[in-house]
């Protein structure tokens, strides 16, 4: 039996014919051992021999047991049950180093902040505080209102400027809407200076639900949903941008295409990053799908149909998976299909592989608008799909249009049957031409026996 007495496995290499009935001779052999490194002390059945490789040794035919080393080094010893025979014997050992872990590496980059959880439920509402005093106190134009205190020195709660039409709120401020009248509870943001972007922030509460809008007029740009009338939380906190109903956590409605869609931006200013858009429709193409568009480079990456088609680099795919450019797989092959016996039922072996396959013909072509398809120009090599449909019918699909796609399914079973109806045509006809050449042989055989005779016969008359 072999013993290893070091850690990592080394390559141990036995030369030279070590006959069959080694353990049946006697007598004595020479063992000469090399290693790599060099140097390395030999030790033979447990005993120092006090040489170092390379070196010879005379030893008694049989079994040893020789142990390779450099001591105190970082090469790990080899040991090894060596079989010595009459005459010369060869063992070459190749010592591994001993393999050391090294220091820890430096603490990698901390990860990004997790997404702010879901807020609380709000807390119950307080009594009513009994009513402030009014004071019309301040400077010129100014209207202060106050909690508690009469004093010009005391800080007001409310500030409205009439000559800068602003209002300054200290503390909480509530607005509600009327009782019997608008229930919305508004506060308009006004740019007063060219009369545009006059927003509103209302508090809604409409059959709907109750909900927090941004808007203008009676557009509601953003929505941020709260209860349902009936208390149900199912819809609280969903935010819907174009819609009032938001029915998911983003809910983004959008009508038309490109400006009109429904998109998201996202864009990173830093150094030469591109700008990528999700959007529900395809930009420039109406009643399409959804897209992943590159605003650096206006081009679509990546588009789903409505008919779940997915294309890269294209946007038309008329496949469930259509590349148009170059695909890798790590590692090479083909797509992984389930082939476990226990899978399968009426198996049974491929027959006339050889004949269908050379039914097929190879041809190099052009296609007429290799643009309007996704596909490259320039001379190409393949099969026409109408004569491949005459053959294997399972290999032809037919898309939009009626435009047929080949796709080679079972093409390595049909190729190793083709090689073994090649075998057996050539084993049958190399067995033929051997017995053809026998039968020539003997009849051959046949003639010159006869020749043989008559020849001696002749010169018996003489």
């Amino acid at each position: 039996m072999r013993t290893r007495t070091r850690t990592v496995l080394a390559s141990v290499f036995l030369l030279g014919a070590i006959s069959t009935n080694a353990f049946g001779q006697s007598g004595n052999g020479s063992l000469k051992v090399t290693s790599y490194p060099s140097g390395a002390r030999v030790s033979i059945d447990g005993v120092d021999t006090g040489k170092f490789t390379p070196m010879s040794q005379i030893l008694s035919v049989g079994e040893h047991v020789v142990l390779v080393a450099v001591p105190g080094s970082g090469w790990n010893p080899d040991s090894r049950t060596v079989a010595i025979v009459s005459g010369n014997n060869d063992l070459s050992v190749t010592l591994l180093p001993t393999l050391a872990m090294g220091p820890a590496g430096p603490q990698g980059l901390a990860g990004p902040a997790g997404s702010q959880g879901l807020a609380g439920e709000p807390g119950l509402q307080g009594p009513q505080g009994p009513p402030g005093s009014a004071n019309a106190i301040g400077n010129v134009g100014e209207v202060a209102f106050f909690g508690s205190g009469t004093s010009v020195t005391s800080s007001p709660n409310f500030i409205w400027d009439e000559v800068r039409k602003g209002l300054t709120v200290t503390g909480h401020a509530t607005i509600r809407g009327t009782l019997g009248g608008d229930p919305r509870a508004v506060l308009g943001l006004v740019e007063q200076s060219s009369g545009l972007g006059n927003f509103a922030l209302s508090s809604v509460a409409s059959g709907s639900g109750n909900m927090l809008q941004v808007g203008e007029g009676s557009d509601a740009f953003l929505t941020i949903r709260s209860d349902d009338d009936s208390g149900n939380t199912t819809q609280r906190g969903n935010v819907g941008i174009g819609t009032t109903s938001p029915d998911t956590h983003l809910h983004i409605r959008g009508s038309g295409v490109d400006s009109g869609a429904a998109e998201v931006k996202l864009e990173n200013t830093f150094g030469d990053y591109p700008t990528y858009g999700l959007s529900a429709g395809l930009r420039g193409i109406t009643n399409a799908g959804f897209g992943l568009y590159d605003y650096t480079n206006a081009v679509h990456r990546m588009v789903v149909t409505s008919g779940g088609n997915v294309g890269i680099g294209t946007t038309s795919p008329s496949l469930l998976l259509h590349v148009n450019g170059s695909a890798g797989k790590p590692g090479g092959g083909s797509w992984a299909v389930a082939s476990d016996r226990r899978l399968k039922k009426n198996v049974h072996s491929v027959d006339h592989a050889l004949d269908r396959l050379l039914r097929l013909r190879g041809v190099t072509f052009e296609y007429k608008e290799p643009g309007a398809i996704d596909e490259r120009p320039g001379m190409q090599t393949g099969m026409i799909a109408q004569e491949v449909e005459q053959v294997f019918p399972q290999w032809v699909d037919s898309g939009a249009g009626g435009v047929k796609h080949v796709t080679f399914r079972g093409f390595e079973a049909l190729t190793v049957e083709a090689l073994r109806e090649l075998r057996e045509e050539k084993d049958l006809h190399i067995a033929t031409l051997q017995t053809r050449l026998l039968a020539l042989i003997e009849r051959q055989q046949a003639q010159l026996t006869a020749l043989q005779a008559e020849i001696a016969g002749l010169r018996a008359g003489r």
